[in-house]
């Protein structure tokens, strides 16, 4: 059951925004629960399809990881994040290929409309902070996986099965790299300011270690220079005594 609690720093998130942005979260990890399902599955030693497996792990940690940007965006926002309970996968046996990526593309598309109806509230309440994240950091790589899925199931349709679940199989692996390159995993905006706040203790702690430096230098400076100053005299004292 959600609640919704006071807080000192909530800007304009609203309760139903607040509600909804939790039951992505829920759907997120349900996905991503499913995705790891799905990629152990095509890892057993008598299926050995490892490119659909290391597609699907990926696709799950991708999952986690956007569940992880709501709950920060939630928090950040003054919102609370709420964690329902998550059901098992449907299934521990994934069929073949093509039944799984049909599997993972009804995932997708109800993930879509779930953050759909996210953005909608978002519109009607005149929250432009989280329509500018659902829209870039969400929906937009969310709708670029949905495309490519549909095109990987078209791909093996075509192709057929037996060898045609091979050839796909060993090219998912390029296919997985390019969409790393495209789909990049994001750091939280928590992970970012962290990084952003060592850097600065880093930046800080050399430049003062240099300036203290810099000082110890001017002081030898000073030091070689009084006793230079002070040799000739002493000769000159010893002349006269002579």
């Amino acid at each position: 059951m959600h609640t919704v609690r006071t807080s000192l720093v909530k800007q304009n998130l609203h309760p139903d925004s607040e509600k909804y942005l939790n039951e992505c979260i829920n759907a997120f990890l349900y996905g991503a629960y499913n995705c790891k399902s799905m990629a152990y599955y095509f890892d057993r030693d008598d299926i050995g399809m490892f490119g659909m497996a290391n597609f699907n792990k990926w696709c799950s940690a991708k999952g986690f990881n956007d569940a992880k940007l709501i709950m920060d965006h939630i928090t950040v926002r003054g919102g609370n994040v709420v964690f329902e309970e998550i059901k098992k996968p449907e299934r521990d046996e994934w069929g073949t290929p093509l039944d799984s990526l049909e599997q993972l593309l009804s995932y997708k598309l109800c993930l879509y409309k779930c953050v759909n109806k996210c953005h909608r509230s978002a519109h009607e309440t005149h929250d432009p902070h989280l329509n500018h994240f659902l829209e870039t950091v969400i929906l937009r790589p969310l709708v670029v996986l949905i495309r490519r899925v549909g095109v990987l199931i078209a791909n093996l349709k075509r192709a057929g099965s037996g060898l045609g679940e091979y050839q796909l199989n060993k090219d998912l692996e390029c296919y997985l790299e390019e969409l790393k390159y495209v789909l990049p995993v994001q750091a939280s905006s928590f992970s970012r300011i962290n990084r952003r706040w060592k850097s600065k203790v880093v930046e800080e702690e050399e430049s003062s270690s240099e300036s203290s430096s810099s000082e110890s230098e001017d002081e030898d400076d000073t030091s070689r220079l009084s006793v230079r100053s002070i040799v000739p005299a002493l000769r000159n004292i010893a002349d006269q005594l002579d």
